[in-house]
């Protein structure tokens, strides 16, 4: 059996009370994670964090490993451990929990096996956009907190006003879903679904995006993270839908999971997790067969483009192509000095006309100045033709 020596990167981030001996942290037990060997991902050499709650804290140690998998973890501090994982098979991790509010005293231990498996991308393949007018679209806008870090986050919103304004009164409509740790899908005037695209909309649109569009985290990563797995799944959810435009400025960092009363998180948090693309790639697929068009445009992206290849597609498109170009493209990957072009190009080519500049008005005029010209004369040269020269 093939080694696998690059390490897995996993934060597990756990919501539930400890007390109650049910799993010490998540994802449960029983679940898979996935590594690979592969270069184009670009993986860190040491691995994320085993996080808790709040008012937990806890030691952890690797118990048993199985196959060729390999692991180590080291405590940091009784509130986070670092686990190194390479290979394939099975791993289990014994926990002790101590609750911060009760001096510390144990509340609960348990050990939880993993099966680590080599991730294999299985993308299905991404339909072409429909070249015609008007399309109902969804824009999926990464809120994670390295937006405001990286302070971009001004040009995603002069961004997606442009691509709504060059959409407005075309008939087209449009959904924004928002995401970071976890999706959302979000209210305009008072509705998640799709609404044509017209003044009030894009009225509601502003609102939002200068009020509630705002990248952030929290002490425990509980927040700003990226979920690529739970954003696809909002999206595919908006009904009537054909084109789902994505925007993110970072790969996978989160995916979802089975808690105990309803989903929530895990993941590595802060780096690239691997399971996370798993997830999301699954979830992309599933997009995909129900006959919507994923395109996502990268923004300040890390070296690698692997993980969006993997959820959306090969084909590139490039600054400047026409829609012949865009219909069968999966992504674009731009510099932060490129948002509001990008969105203004996706806009045009799709659904939109573009707006002359002051500058290129005189360009405009002359030539309508050319046209009233020539159909002056066409028309004169008609009227004086022996066919249609009219006698008194």
């Amino acid at each position: 059996m093939k080694t696998y020596k690059l390490a897995l990167a996993c934060l597990f981030i756990s919501y539930i009370n400890l007390s109650i001996g049910q799993d010490c942290y998540l994802p449960r037990t029983g679940s898979t994670l996935y590594t690979t060997d592969d270069v184009a991902y670009n993986l860190p050499v040491i691995s994320g964090l085993v996080t808790m709650g709040e008012l937990q804290s806890g030691t952890w140690r690797v118990v048993g490993t199985s196959g060729s998998v390999q692991a180590s973890m080291i405590d940091n501090s009784g509130r986070t451990s670092t686990l190194q994982i390479s290979g394939q098979g099975q791993v289990a991790i014994k926990n002790v929990n101590t609750d911060i509010a009760q001096n510390k005293n144990v509340v609960s231990e348990c050990v939880q096996t993993f099966q680590v498996r080599a991730f294999r991308s299985a993308s299905v393949n991404n339909p072409d956009l429909a070249d015609y007018c008007p399309i109902n679209v969804v824009v999926v806008i990464d809120e994670s907190a390295s937006i405001s870090a990286s302070n971009i986050d001004q040009s995603i919103r002069n961004g997606v006003m442009i691509f709504g304004d060059v959409l407005s009164n075309s008939g087209s409509q449009m959904a924004i879903v928002e995401y970071d740790s976890k999706a959302r899908r979000v209210a305009i005037n008072n509705s998640t679904d799709l609404q044509p695209v017209t003044p009030e909309f894009l009225d509601g649109l502003r609102n939002y995006l200068d009020t509630d569009y705002q990248p952030r985290a929290d002490q425990f990563k509980l927040i700003g993270g990226t979920n690529w797995q739970d954003a696809l799944v909002y999206a595919n959810k908006v009904e009537g839908a054909d084109f789902i435009l994505m925007l993110t400025d970072g790969n996978p960092t989160f995916y979802n999971t089975a808690g105990l009363t309803s989903p929530t998180i895990a993941g590595e948090g802060e780096q690239f997790d691997l399971t996370a693309l798993k997830h999301a790639q699954d979830a992309a697929n599933q997009l995909k067969r129900a006959d919507k068009h994923l395109f996502v445009i990268g923004v300040g992206m890390p070296e690698t483009t692997q993980p969006i290849v993997d959820i959306s597609g090969r084909e590139r498109f490039e600054m400047g192509g026409d829609i012949n170009s865009l219909i069968a493209s999966d992504y674009a990957i731009v510099a932060p000095d490129e948002i509001e072009n990008i969105f203004a190009a996706v806009g045009v080519e799709t659904c939109g006309t573009l707006i002359p500049t002051v500058g290129e008005w005189g360009i405009v005029n002359m030539f309508l100045l050319i046209l009233i010209i020539g159909v002056l004369s066409l028309q004169q040269n008609i009227s004086e033709s022996p066919v249609f020269r009219m006698t008194p």
